[in-house]
């Protein structure tokens, strides 16, 4: 192993390699070494003057090139912002609030230096590393919130050196790795997390974020900074869990893998480490072996069912927005409805998760899916809005994700399908109440978001309801996923009423002078208001073919039972396009971002065209080649909550103190409840310890993979890879509280 080398102070030896003269003032370094009585602004001004010469004067002041210079006064530039943010604070601090405010407009001068030298400064030896390290360490500081150009100075130079990353195997020498002194402060660092106390879920969540960035420290002091995002981004592809996490240390599942699953080789060569021949054909023989053990799955606790709730999922309330009812007319026999072949298949539903995922911009979800791929595409919200409603939705997903199931892992057996769809049912109606009341009958500003926020979480159970009822087995009725898609309309123009009720509330207190906002505005409620007419005229097509159906005893055959009342799903058809992933064309599929007034209702074909209108040949195999895009597995990249979700705050125990606070005050006011009944949900409470325990039980303290503590830490190498294996442990162990 190499001998340790520390890091070099960027402020006293700024660049290995540099030969210093003597200057005229007599210091080898420049004026930026006088005696601390110097003040701020002469310091700041030498480093002004050095920038605005493009860091031409290299020579003069001690430097062989102009990349060890600039990150000398670099440095010092950003630890001047510190001194005077400092300074700022003490009265009278005028003049130094005026200095910051210059010295972060320099800033953007080192940015475009750097971005315009790129090719000549990367040469250096280390520059990239030297640059990030005081970048990284920068973005660390608590003066960044002073103002916003110090965090788009940190973004554009972290873009600008991920852009001229180099590639992890420059930092290796031979076969071995470098010790470095920040790696050997960052192994030392992730040895004490051992010792933390895991008291609660919190615990576990703060343990798993500080793995993560101490990992992602000790890569950085390799100087392949890129890596941690790398192997993060293929750590959570479905079927692909890594072998390293079940398997013991020395067992060939833990080195080469099995199946699809890494091994710890595949982690040898992301962070650019040789493979063997050898160790290649014994990764091929590894893959071809069919990976028969089940992969563990998260622990989800199960929301109590209410049994005073009713099964159906019918609407619980009429909108008083619907239009005038729909007519049926006497039509030709020959000629197909609309919602003859209206139909939801997997690749639509995927869509809608990747579209409500992208709109909280969850799991790093920020693409939007094919507008082609959705059924009954909701409009486009305000971009404003849903920055502020983040939190607030990313909550939500947790929630739903936690106490319901995950869509990259759904329930694999018909009883627990069964189990969790008549969960959902029960909780829909609560939220369809929840928003006829927040948003019709009291319409504060806090109100109409909370009816928003509810109006999102229906949409989302809505999506998971409907992805249980196509993996049903037996396959869903005709009838069942007429009545269905019906429920989902329901849901669908509830969600656009209820974000169209703060949008319409905002447009009538606009004082006048406003008209370009009002127009603006408009054009998002107009957009929904489209979509509900649609919707609404297609809901009463399906209520009369579900009647007509009712009458003349058509499509009872089917999956009839254990999916509820408002179940129902796709019968032998919609199954059959469900399995080929292909969607029918008569789909009402307004674009978000095109005017929707010209959208037909319903997708007849032309008088001169034949009904069933087979596609050309190959045009099959096309089509379900576009469909089959790549599922993006999410990136579960842990990162510290805002305030009121942040990962030293326990937020379940707050809203439980919270919400026996509201019963105690209710109890006062109403008196105790009725015999049965509680202000409390004490059922959730009794889950949620439930799951607790079981996650304590497969998280305890000082825990990790089979005889992890077997697994070597000799070499740099042999520690990172224990540093891998062991956060990459904890991510799976404690998945679903991320």
């Amino acid at each position: 192993m190499s001998s340790s080398v520390v890091d070099s102070d960027p402020t006293t030896n700024p660049a290995r390699g540099s030969t210093p003269v003597t200057s005229p003032v007599g210091s080898p370094t420049g004026p930026g070494t006088d005696s601390p009585s110097e003040s701020l602004t002469n310091r700041f001004e030498w480093i002004e003057s050095a920038g605005l010469y493009g860091f031409t004067d290299h020579d003069v002041n001690g430097y062989h090139s102009a990349a060890p210079y600039f990150l000398h006064l670099y440095s010092r530039l950003l630890q001047l912002i510190r001194e005077t943010a400092l300074a700022m604070q003490k009265p009278n601090g005028q003049n130094e609030r005026a200095l910051l405010s210059r010295e972060v407009k320099f800033l953007e001068i080192c940015h475009e230096f750097v971005r315009d030298n790129a090719e000549e400064l990367f040469k250096t030896k280390d520059f990239h590393y030297k640059l990030w390290a005081r970048v990284e360490d920068f973005s660390r500081q608590g003066i960044t919130s002073f103002d916003n150009r110090m965090s788009r100075h940190i973004t554009r130079m972290s873009f600008l050196l991920g852009d001229h990353a180099p590639p992890p195997s420059e930092s290796w020498q031979g076969d071995t790795l470098p010790s470095h002194g920040r790696f050997v402060r960052a192994y030392d660092e992730f040895l004490e997390l051992d010792d933390r106390p895991l008291r609660n879920d919190v615990d576990r969540r703060l343990l798993m974020f500080l793995s993560q960035e101490v990992l992602a420290q000790a890569l950085l002091g390799l100087r392949m900074p890129m890596v941690s995002l790398s192997v993060q981004e293929n750590l959570f592809v479905e079927g692909a869990r890594p072998t390293y996490v079940d398997f013991p240390y020395g067992s060939d599942e833990w080195l080469y893998g099995l199946g699809e699953r890494p091994g710890v080789l595949e982690l040898r060569r992301q962070i650019g480490g040789q493979i063997t021949p050898e160790q290649e054909e014994r990764i091929k023989r590894a893959k071809a072996i069919k990976n028969t053990e089940e992969p563990k799955q998260p622990i989800n606790p199960k929301q109590p069912t209410d049994p005073k709730q009713p099964a159906d999922s019918t609407r619980s309330a009429e909108s008083r927005k619907r239009p005038a009812p729909y007519v049926p007319v006497q039509r030709d026999p020959k000629r197909p409805r609309a919602i003859d072949n209206y139909t939801i298949t997997n690749d639509n539903i995927e869509a809608d998760i990747q579209d409500i995922y992208s709109t909280a911009k969850f799991l790093d979800m920020s693409n939007k899916p094919d507008i082609a791929r959705l059924l009954n595409p909701t409009a486009e919200n305000r971009e404003d809005t849903l920055n502020a409603y983040e939190s607030e939705l990313h909550k939500v997903l947790r929630q739903c994700r936690l106490n319901i199931y995950k869509p990259e892992n759904p329930p694999q057996t018909q009883a627990e399908r069964d189990r969790l769809m008549r969960q959902i049912e029960n909780q829909i109606p609560r939220l369809r109440d929840e928003i006829h009341k927040k948003s019709d009958m009291i319409t504060s500003a806090s109100k109409l978001k909370e009816a928003r926020v509810a109006a999102f979480t229906l949409k989302f159970i809505r999506t998971l309801h409907m992805k249980l009822l196509l993996a049903s087995d037996p396959p869903p009725s005709v009838s069942q996923m007429r009545h269905a898609l019906r429920d989902r309309l329901d849901d669908w123009i509830l969600h656009e009423q209820a974000w169209n009720a703060a949008d319409e509330k905002a447009i009538k207190h606009l004082r006048p002078g406003f008209a370009a906002k009002k127009n603006w505005l408009m054009k998002f409620v107009d957009a929904r208001n489209q979509n509900i007419q649609n919707w609404w005229t297609l809901r009463d097509q399906l209520d009369e073919a579900i009647r007509e159906e009712a009458l003349s005893g058509v499509g009872g055959e089917g999956n009839d039972s254990g999916n509820g009342g408002g179940g129902g799903g796709g019968g032998g058809e919609a199954q059959e396009q469900a399995k080929t992933g292909e969607t029918q064309p008569a789909k009402d599929q307004p674009a978000k971002d095109q005017p929707v007034d010209n959208q037909p209702v319903d997708n007849q074909p032309a008088d001169n065209q034949p009904a069933d209108n087979p596609p050309a040949p190959g045009e099959e195999t096309k089509q379900a080649e576009e469909t089959k895009e790549p599922k993006r597995a999410p990136l579960y990249w842990l990162e510290p909550r805002k305030a009121p979700t942040t990962v030293y705050f326990d937020e379940r125990e707050e809203a439980r103190r919270e919400e026996r606070a509201r019963a105690r005050a209710m109890e006062r006011l109403l008196g105790p409840p009725s015999p049965g009944e509680s202000y409390l949900d004490e059922e959730r409470y009794r889950l949620e310890d439930e799951f607790s325990a079981k996650l304590a039980a497969a998280f305890p303290a000082h825990g990790g993979p089979p005889a992890h503590e077997t697994i070597p830490r000799e070499t740099v190498y042999d520690k990172i890879i224990y540093m891998f294996v062991m956060t990459h442990w904890r991510y799976f162990a404690g998945i679903a509280i991320i």
